[in-house]
């Protein structure tokens, strides 16, 4: 196999993937699935000469399941402030899943400014999105960030708590809601 067979046989794998739901077996499967492809991937592409390519592994963010883990994991906890604490292999799996190439950031500090603009473009589609989601996609949405939709008796009102979390999260407060 070189470099352009690789890329055929990860599309082909990928798409399998993003056909197939595991969450209602365990949610943990496709992550693990894809993080053995990935290093099995880099192991093949050194043993026989040619370089990895992390955009092989792209229909990972076509793939709701796993946008929808990716987002409860990381995505909502992050803070503009948190990014600068956080490491730089972190800083580019986020960028990778909001779609930023980071292949021109030397330094750190590069990849931090990179992941804030990114953040702040993520959460202001967030907010503009949430008018139009369905009530089970709210309470979805909620879930993830943990937010506590009890005392909401119309879907403005899930919208308006939803809302105000994620401005909290962009100005660096608290996410979830008290």
């Amino acid at each position: 196999m070189n470099a352009a067979g690789a890329t055929r046989w990860m599309y082909h794998m990928g798409n399998a993937l993003c056909e197939t739901n595991f969450s209602d077996v365990d949610a943990r499967i496709k992550p693990c699935i894809v993080d053995f492809l990935r290093v099995k991937m880099k192991k093949y592409a050194s043993q026989h000469g040619w370089r990895f390519n992390e955009a092989d592994f792209d229909f990972v963010h076509r793939d709701p399941e796993m946008r929808v883990l990716y987002e409860a994991e990381v995505v909502a906890t992050l803070t503009p402030d948190v990014l600068g604490a956080t490491g730089s292999k972190e800083l580019k799996r986020f960028l990778a899943f909001c779609g930023v190439d980071s292949s021109t950031c030397v330094e750190k500090t590069d990849l931090v400014e990179l992941a804030r603009s990114a953040l702040r473009e993520h959460i202001g589609a967030d907010i503009a999105a949430l008018p139009s989601l369905s009530t089970k996609e709210l309470k979805r949405f909620g879930a993830c960030r943990r937010l506590d939709f009890g005392a909401c008796v119309e879907k403005a009102e899930m919208v308006g708590v939803a809302r105000q979390a994620l401005l909290r999260q962009l100005a660096g407060g608290a996410v979830a809601e008290e």
